[in-house]
């Protein structure tokens, strides 16, 4: 969270020893942020300064006080934010800063997201699921043994592309990644080091220097992400179909809220880029520590073997009365966030 030096309340914080200017920002270049900032909540309690304008909270409390929404003031995204547009033309729900916009942002998605509306696209999300299975079985028999962290990224860029734009990426079906898919996990893989050479312009230069071609190599791939998510984008609008997705809820409320093509594209985009590696992460470390934790495994499997006795019970709302399920997937996402970074807010005046 980021403030001014003089904000009353903010100056006690404490640093740690190590010049804070560098010491988490330099770090974080090269790694995932969530244990050192843990580290640091442990030794120094639940505010730590971590740059001169910049405070890290971990308490619950603080969580809500920070992204809930407020009647006062609100805590807004931070400049971090501002390389998020689309084609330098179009902010999304993820990198619009100004709440006014952002909160018309979220009522124009609002219907595609409705648990109607989810309730719709499960016969698209269970389609992919089930030929996942089949696939991942005929992979196994092949070669013996399988990457899940690879097949569930596949699979969830399949069902993302599919709600999102209409199309998959035949992931599943070939077991190859698609080049949009190598750029946009490329990219977030290079997030933590572009922020940190945001932070350090003169690091930034010695950067560019020592690596002339990582620049353009990064903002081909950008052109890549964006060219291919404007074709796809126009076509899934000038596609008739009845079919029910993201988009088709979309694309009959754009007329009344003036929803130019491009920003259907960055909504969509944000779609995919949320939804997808994300959702892979998790799945992949929950696998990964059911099979370190047999007893763990084998309560869950009771659960779920005592609710459902065919494939076609199961279902979103029925998965949800599923406990165990829940606090499973829970402890996942607290073991290793998928988010390899923060979500920085800035301030407002008179924020406590």
């Amino acid at each position: 969270m980021r403030y001014s030096p003089y904000t009353s309340g903010y100056r006690d914080a404490p640093c740690p020893i190590s010049p804070c200017k560098l010491l988490l920002p330099a770090r974080r270049a090269s790694r995932p942020q969530a244990r050192d900032l843990l580290a640091l909540h442990q030794r120094y309690g639940p505010a730590v300064r971590i740059s001169p304008t910049e405070i890290s909270f971990s308490s619950a409390q603080s969580w809500t006080d920070i992204y809930a929404p407020r009647k006062r003031a609100e805590f807004i995204k931070s400049p971090f934010y501002d390389g998020g547009n689309f084609a330098d033309k179009a902010h999304s729900i993820v990198s619009e800063r100004d709440p006014v916009k952002h909160a018309q942002m979220r009522k124009f998605l609002a219907r595609a997201f409705s648990e109607q509306s989810l309730r719709e696209q499960e016969g698209i999300i269970d389609g992919v699921i089930q030929r996942w299975v089949d696939r991942v079985g005929e992979v196994s028999k092949a070669e013996g043994t399988v990457d899940l962290t690879r097949w569930f990224n596949l699979m969830t860029f399949d069902i993302i592309g599919l709600l999102a734009f209409g199309r998959d990426f035949g992931g599943v079906e070939s077991g190859k990644t698609h080049f949009w898919i190598s750029d946009v996990l490329g990219s977030m893989s290079q997030a933590s080091l572009s922020d940190t050479l945001a932070r350090f312009p003169w690091a930034g230069k010695i950067y560019m220097l020592l690596r002339p071609g990582w620049l353009k190599s990064l903002m081909a791939a950008s052109q890549r992400h964006q060219s291919y998510t404007m074709k796809v984008t126009t076509q899934r609008i000038y596609e008739k179909t009845d079919r029910k997705d993201f988009m088709s809820y979309l694309l009959s409320d754009r007329e009344e809220e003036a929803i130019s093509d491009v920003q259907l594209a960055a909504h969509a985009s944000d779609f995919v880029i949320a939804g997808s590696e994300t959702t892979a992460t998790t799945l992949a470390v929950c696998i990964h520590h059911l099979l370190l934790t047999p007893s763990i495994l084998q309560n869950l499997t009771k659960e779920i073997l005592s609710k459902f006795s065919t494939y076609s019970e199961i279902t979103a709302s029925s998965s949800a009365r599923l406990k165990y399920l829940h606090a499973v997937s829970l402890e996942a996402l607290r073991i290793f966030a998928p988010l390899p970074l923060g979500l920085p807010r800035v301030v407002p005046r008179g924020a406590e």
